[in-house]
């Protein structure tokens, strides 16, 4: 049954409504943008419009080329540099919209299972909830684009079309290159279905992404600078902030006493914000620990997922991914947040891409509290590292912004989504 209907177009129940809302809702962020952006958007924007794409990578900039095509057209759009300075807020417009795309595969994912008529209520929990569009309209980062690009790759995973998975996957690689960390879910969901299907399918479905790959990269080809892009996965995704965590409110906060993270000789000395990870406790430097500690706990994430596509392969049963929703997306939010959680060099934005996983675990099993936890330690952490409040003496001395608070949020979130995980699994 459940295979027949995926093999139909899912429907949503006011679908006119929820786009004329999520329309109206773009529209009016749209007109109350923060003037604030990041200055090297700005730099990458007018660089890109006096020297070219392909050139970009002759400046400092360590991201990868899809954000670039984003700043060349907005340098089209304006047509020259000093214009491009005056409207730079509107360039978070793109991220917006991309955003605003993820809302639109999230009700429909949630109408998977919620066949009622509450829909507009369900986008309403993600869209308005300020931790969804902080990134984008704070920051004027843009976190919330690639987690519209994973979003939507697990969306055509679910849906059983690997090749349309595959290239929003890769698109999200070559917008931030975090977006690996996901790899070994997307390979679990994807090879009962690649198996399953015929020799056609599974060209088709290989070259997809093969050749959005090959378009992406065209350009730097052309010009001769593949090399750049190269380097920039090299070198410009790693290490590039080699501290134990630049803004982060992690696993490593716990060993560091006071607010600011200012130290008192217990097991690390100096703030973690100026520490090099690349320093040794017992015999490991901190970076390798946060490696180790990180592939252990996604271990733990995926060995459900794990055990359900190949005991199903060795009985040669069907793997259907939407059975699994639920599961998926528990494991969807724990790799990112275990990836965050534990692994050093982390800014506070980078849990954000869990949060749309778990709006649609939420919504789907009608549990919100680890929705409210998480959603309250992304604001908090965020706002605490970017200060957009201006809220003074209050960022150290409000329970509410102390780093040890907003660090347990975080861990109670993981352990809630842990529990959640198994318990589901074990019944």
């Amino acid at each position: 049954m459940l295979e027949k209907t995926l093999s139909q177009k899912t429907k949503i129940p006011d679908e006119n409504k929820i786009f004329l809302f999520l329309a109206g809702l773009f529209i009016i962020y749209a007109i109350f943008l923060p003037k604030s952006t990041d200055p090297s958007f700005l730099e990458w924007t007018q660089y890109i419009y006096l020297h070219g794409l392909t050139n970009i990578y002759d400046t400092r900039s360590n991201y990868l080329p899809v954000y670039h095509y984003f700043l060349w057209a907005f340098g089209k759009l304006e047509h020259d540099p000093a214009m491009i300075a005056a409207h730079i807020k509107y360039l978070r417009l793109f991220s917006l919209l991309v955003e605003f795309v993820a809302a639109y595969f999230f009700i429909w994912m949630v109408s998977l299972r919620r066949k009622d008529n509450y829909s507009l209520i369900y986008v309403l929990i993600l869209v308005l909830n300020p931790a969804y569009f902080y990134n984008t309209l704070a920051f004027g980062q843009i976190d919330g684009m690639l987690t519209t690009f994973i979003f939507v790759s697990f969306c055509f995973a679910i849906l059983e079309k690997p090749g349309l998975s595959l290239v929003f996957y890769v698109i999200s690689l070559n917008c931030k290159f975090q977006a690996i960390l996901f790899a070994p879910l997307l390979f679990l969901i994807l090879l009962p279905v690649f198996l399953a299907g015929s020799w056609k399918k599974r060209i088709i479905s290989l070259l997809s992404p093969l050749v959005m790959q090959f378009f992406i990269v065209l350009p730097f080809i052309i010009a001769g600078k593949l090399r750049s892009v190269v380097n920039v996965v090299r070198t410009g995704t790693v290490n590039f902030f080699p501290y134990l965590a630049p803004s982060a409110n992690s696993f490593w906060r716990w060993f560091i006493p006071g607010n600011q993270g200012v130290n008192n000789q217990v097991f690390i000395n100096g703030r973690m914000e100026d520490m090099l990870d690349t320093q040794l406790f017992m015999g490991m430097t901190y970076h390798n620990w946060g490696l180790l500690l990180f592939c252990i706990f996604s271990l733990l994430a995926l060995y459900p997922l794990l055990k359900q596509v190949f005991t199903a392969l060795f009985r040669r049963e069907r793997f259907i991914p939407a059975e699994h929703l639920s599961g998926i997306l528990l494991t969807s939010a724990l790799l990112n947040l275990c990836f965050y959680f534990f692994n050093t060099q982390m800014h506070s934005r980078y849990s954000h891409y869990a949060l749309i996983f778990i709006a649609a675990w939420s919504v789907i099993n009608k549990e919100y509290l680890i929705f409210i936890l998480f959603s309250g330690a992304e604001v908090l952490s965020q706002e605490h590292d970017l200060r957009s409040l201006k809220l003074g003496a209050f960022y150290d001395h409000f329970l509410l912004f102390n780093a040890y608070f907003i660090t347990t949020l975080y861990f109670a979130t993981i352990a809630c989504l842990f529990f959640k995980l198994y318990n589901q699994t074990l019944n």
